[in-house]
């Protein structure tokens, strides 16, 4: 006996992209957030800032040879700093002023990345997806950059029911044309189902591990949850004191560059 596979087709109702023209996104982000959140931003000087242009650069190169336009940033577990990361990537590849970036927060289960970089806002992706609202209306805009934040607004008790009427490669797919670049801060990948969803959605993924803290057997099950194709690297979060300080000897505005050079 053959068996058969059938599925029903579930007729959505578009999504209200008509208002996608970015300029109409009034709700600005400050332009510096509270002191310490993000260090791209509060210290532009500092090893950490410095590693995040690095990182930036690496990501174009892999563009120029190819195609690279969504990046997901998570981790294997929760609280090792993937929210921070994002948004530091984000920022930095905003910085120049010539490509428009989305940081889109698709952690639907915490979603704490408006929190951690002092910003109070209510709408965001769940809202746009639940209620058909205008894009404009549930984005912010970073004041004087080209940087658009897509939060994930009202909290739901079982975002992986919405992930499953709204794909994450739905989601890209109507975003996509309108940045250069789209970060993608996701769930932790191995206790949460849908940050697998958001992993194969994208061109590729970043994992983020925190000295002292990730445990190795977690990233190896992480990186083998991935399209080898897509997995990126990691980003090394709380380094010890020992290493920030030999790499700040070589930075600008240290005493002893002009010495260690």
């Amino acid at each position: 006996m053959t068996e058969t596979a059938t599925a029903t087709l579930i007729s959505l109702s578009p999504l209200p992209l008509q208002a996608i023209d970015l300029e109409r996104v009034t709700s600005l982000l400050p332009p510096l957030p509270v002191p310490g959140r993000l260090a791209a931003c509060a210290d532009p000087q500092s090893v950490g800032a410095e590693q995040f242009r690095r990182l930036a650069v690496t990501l174009q190169h892999i563009r120029a040879q190819r195609p690279l336009h969504t990046v997901l940033v998570s981790s294997a577990a929760p609280a090792e700093g993937k929210s921070i990361s994002a948004a530091n990537l984000a920022y930095t590849l905003a910085r120049p002023g010539c490509e428009r970036v989305l940081l889109l927060e698709g952690d639907l289960h915490r979603p704490a990345l408006l929190a951690r970089m002092g910003v109070k806002r209510e709408r965001g992706l769940a809202d746009w997806l639940e209620q058909r609202l205008p894009l404009a209306q549930c984005m912010a805009r970073w004041s004087g950059l080209p940087l658009w934040l897509l939060p994930a607004g009202r909290r739901r008790r079982l975002p992986l029911e919405l992930l499953q009427t709204w794909t994450p490669a739905c989601i890209l797919q109507l975003l996509a044309p309108h940045f250069d670049w789209i970060i993608v801060d996701s769930p932790p990948l191995l206790p949460m189902a849908d940050a697998a969803h958001w992993a194969c959605a994208v061109d590729g993924v970043i994992l983020t591990i925190r000295a002292d803290r990730t445990r190795l057997a977690d990233l190896q099950l992480a990186v083998r949850q991935l399209e080898r194709k897509k997995f990126l690297g990691v980003v090394l979060n709380e380094c010890s004191a020992r290493e920030h300080s030999y790499y700040r000897r070589y930075y600008p505005g240290d005493s002893k560059q002009g010495r260690e050079d």
